[in-house]
Protein backbone atom coordinates (compact mmCIF):
# COMPACT_ATOMS: atom_id res chain seq x y z
CA UNK A 1 0.00 0.00 0.00
CA UNK A 2 1.28 3.46 -0.87
CA UNK A 3 1.12 5.26 2.46
CA UNK A 4 1.45 8.78 1.02
CA UNK A 5 -1.54 8.35 -1.30
CA UNK A 6 -3.59 6.79 1.50
CA UNK A 7 -2.71 9.67 3.85
CA UNK A 8 -3.82 12.22 1.25
CA UNK A 9 -7.15 10.44 0.79
CA UNK A 10 -7.75 10.18 4.54
CA UNK A 11 -6.71 13.80 5.14
CA UNK A 12 -9.44 14.96 2.74
CA UNK A 13 -12.07 12.75 4.36
CA UNK A 14 -14.80 14.45 6.38
CA UNK A 15 -17.80 12.70 7.88
CA UNK A 16 -19.68 15.77 9.04
CA UNK A 17 -21.46 15.03 12.32
CA UNK A 18 -20.56 11.31 12.21
CA UNK A 19 -17.78 9.99 14.47
CA UNK A 20 -14.60 8.59 12.90
CA UNK A 21 -12.64 5.99 14.84
CA UNK A 22 -8.87 5.98 14.47
CA UNK A 23 -7.25 2.97 16.12
CA UNK A 24 -3.50 2.29 16.17
CA UNK A 25 -2.22 -1.00 17.56
CA UNK A 26 1.21 -2.42 18.25
CA UNK A 27 0.72 -6.00 17.03
CA UNK A 28 4.35 -6.99 17.43
CA UNK A 29 4.16 -9.90 19.82
CA UNK A 30 6.18 -13.02 20.27
CA UNK A 31 4.30 -14.53 23.20
CA UNK A 32 0.85 -14.57 24.79
CA UNK A 33 1.71 -11.83 27.32
CA UNK A 34 2.47 -9.33 24.58
CA UNK A 35 -0.76 -10.28 22.79
CA UNK A 36 -2.61 -9.75 26.10
CA UNK A 37 -1.15 -6.23 26.29
CA UNK A 38 -2.85 -5.34 23.00
CA UNK A 39 -6.10 -7.04 24.01
CA UNK A 40 -6.21 -5.19 27.36
CA UNK A 41 -5.85 -1.93 25.44
CA UNK A 42 -8.42 -2.81 22.75
CA UNK A 43 -11.36 -4.24 24.72
CA UNK A 44 -11.81 -1.47 27.34
CA UNK A 45 -11.73 1.15 24.60
CA UNK A 46 -14.50 -0.72 22.76
CA UNK A 47 -16.68 -0.55 25.89
CA UNK A 48 -15.85 3.10 26.64
CA UNK A 49 -16.60 4.15 23.08
CA UNK A 50 -19.91 2.27 23.15
CA UNK A 51 -20.91 4.29 26.22
CA UNK A 52 -20.45 7.64 24.47
CA UNK A 53 -23.52 9.86 24.26
CA UNK A 54 -23.85 11.14 20.70
CA UNK A 55 -26.21 13.90 19.55
CA UNK A 56 -27.87 12.34 16.49
CA UNK A 57 -29.39 8.95 15.79
CA UNK A 58 -27.31 8.64 12.60
CA UNK A 59 -24.11 9.14 14.62
CA UNK A 60 -25.20 6.54 17.19
CA UNK A 61 -26.02 3.98 14.48
CA UNK A 62 -22.76 4.63 12.64
CA UNK A 63 -20.75 4.22 15.84
CA UNK A 64 -22.62 1.02 16.76
CA UNK A 65 -21.83 -0.52 13.35
CA UNK A 66 -18.18 0.55 13.66
CA UNK A 67 -17.88 -1.02 17.11
CA UNK A 68 -19.46 -4.23 15.87
CA UNK A 69 -17.00 -4.43 12.99
CA UNK A 70 -14.05 -3.61 15.26
CA UNK A 71 -15.19 -6.33 17.67
CA UNK A 72 -15.22 -8.86 14.82
CA UNK A 73 -11.82 -7.64 13.63
CA UNK A 74 -10.42 -7.95 17.16
CA UNK A 75 -11.73 -11.49 17.55
CA UNK A 76 -10.23 -12.48 14.23
CA UNK A 77 -6.83 -10.82 14.63
CA UNK A 78 -6.12 -10.40 18.33
CA UNK A 79 -7.43 -13.67 19.68
CA UNK A 80 -6.35 -16.05 16.93
CA UNK A 81 -3.27 -18.16 17.65
CA UNK A 82 0.03 -17.44 15.92
CA UNK A 83 2.04 -14.33 15.26
CA UNK A 84 0.72 -11.22 13.60
CA UNK A 85 1.67 -10.68 9.95
CA UNK A 86 2.68 -7.06 10.58
CA UNK A 87 4.09 -5.36 13.70
CA UNK A 88 1.59 -2.51 13.50
CA UNK A 89 -1.90 -1.83 12.22
CA UNK A 90 -3.98 1.32 11.86
CA UNK A 91 -7.76 1.16 11.49
CA UNK A 92 -10.01 4.00 10.37
CA UNK A 93 -13.76 3.47 10.56
CA UNK A 94 -16.94 5.44 9.95
CA UNK A 95 -19.77 3.15 8.84
CA UNK A 96 -22.16 6.07 8.18
CA UNK A 97 -19.73 7.47 5.58
CA UNK A 98 -18.70 4.02 4.29
CA UNK A 99 -15.13 4.26 5.59
CA UNK A 100 -13.12 1.23 6.63
CA UNK A 101 -9.40 1.41 6.04
CA UNK A 102 -6.99 -1.13 7.50
CA UNK A 103 -3.33 -0.12 7.16
CA UNK A 104 -0.77 -2.77 8.13
CA UNK A 105 2.67 -1.40 8.90
CA UNK A 106 6.09 -3.09 8.98
CA UNK A 107 6.83 -0.87 11.99
CA UNK A 108 4.83 -0.94 15.23
CA UNK A 109 2.55 1.94 16.19
CA UNK A 110 1.98 3.28 19.69
CA UNK A 111 -1.41 2.06 20.93
CA UNK A 112 -3.93 4.84 20.39
CA UNK A 113 -7.74 5.06 20.17
CA UNK A 114 -9.41 8.27 19.01
CA UNK A 115 -13.00 9.26 18.25
CA UNK A 116 -13.18 12.51 16.28
CA UNK A 117 -14.84 14.17 13.30
CA UNK A 118 -11.98 13.11 10.98
CA UNK A 119 -9.22 10.47 10.91
CA UNK A 120 -6.26 11.18 13.20
CA UNK A 121 -3.16 10.77 11.05
CA UNK A 122 -0.25 11.84 13.23
CA UNK A 123 1.42 8.42 13.54
CA UNK A 124 1.36 7.34 9.86
CA UNK A 125 2.34 10.87 8.79
CA UNK A 126 5.36 10.67 11.08
CA UNK A 127 6.32 7.29 9.62
CA UNK A 128 5.90 8.59 6.08
CA UNK A 129 8.13 11.55 6.93
CA UNK A 130 10.82 9.45 8.63
CA UNK A 131 11.11 6.72 5.98
CA UNK A 132 11.58 7.19 2.26
CA UNK A 133 10.37 4.50 -0.12
CA UNK A 134 13.11 3.06 -2.32
CA UNK A 135 13.82 0.36 -4.85
CA UNK A 136 16.80 -1.93 -4.37
CA UNK A 137 17.89 -3.63 -7.59
CA UNK A 138 20.41 -6.49 -7.67
CA UNK A 139 21.63 -7.34 -11.18
CA UNK A 140 23.95 -9.99 -12.58
CA UNK A 141 24.42 -11.43 -16.09
CA UNK A 142 21.49 -13.83 -15.80
CA UNK A 143 18.87 -12.24 -13.57
CA UNK A 144 17.71 -9.18 -11.73
CA UNK A 145 15.90 -8.87 -8.43
CA UNK A 146 13.91 -5.78 -7.55
CA UNK A 147 12.98 -5.14 -3.91
CA UNK A 148 10.60 -2.41 -2.85
CA UNK A 149 11.65 -0.96 0.51
CA UNK A 150 8.74 0.69 2.32
CA UNK A 151 8.94 2.08 5.86
CA UNK A 152 12.36 0.57 6.38
CA UNK A 153 11.32 -3.00 5.49
CA UNK A 154 11.04 -5.12 2.35
CA UNK A 155 7.52 -4.84 0.99
CA UNK A 156 7.67 -6.64 -2.35
CA UNK A 157 10.15 -8.67 -4.37
CA UNK A 158 10.19 -9.25 -8.12
CA UNK A 159 12.54 -11.53 -10.08
CA UNK A 160 13.45 -11.11 -13.74
CA UNK A 161 15.19 -13.93 -15.61
CA UNK A 162 17.39 -13.26 -18.60
CA UNK A 163 16.31 -14.29 -22.09
CA UNK A 164 19.87 -13.79 -23.36
CA UNK A 165 21.59 -17.07 -24.18
CA UNK A 166 24.86 -17.97 -22.46
CA UNK A 167 28.38 -17.96 -23.95
CA UNK A 168 29.42 -20.33 -26.67
CA UNK A 169 32.85 -21.95 -26.99
CA UNK A 170 33.50 -22.49 -30.72
CA UNK A 171 35.43 -19.31 -31.50
CA UNK A 172 35.95 -17.73 -34.91
CA UNK A 173 33.78 -15.14 -36.64
CA UNK A 174 30.59 -16.55 -35.12
CA UNK A 175 31.99 -16.08 -31.60
CA UNK A 176 32.48 -12.32 -32.03
CA UNK A 177 29.02 -11.83 -33.57
CA UNK A 178 27.46 -13.97 -30.85
CA UNK A 179 29.23 -12.02 -28.07
CA UNK A 180 28.02 -8.69 -29.50
CA UNK A 181 24.49 -10.08 -29.44
CA UNK A 182 24.85 -11.13 -25.78
CA UNK A 183 26.22 -7.71 -24.80
CA UNK A 184 23.39 -5.89 -26.58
Amino acid sequence: MEITAELRTLAKFTAGPLPVLSVYLNTQWSDQHQRARTTTFFEPHLRQTGALELETEAARQSLARDLERLTQWGQQHLQSPGESAMPGVALFACAGADLWVECPSPLPFEDEWTVADRPMLRQPARLDEDYTNALLVLIDSRAARVYEVVLGGFFAETDFASEVPGRHKQGGWAQARYQRHVQE
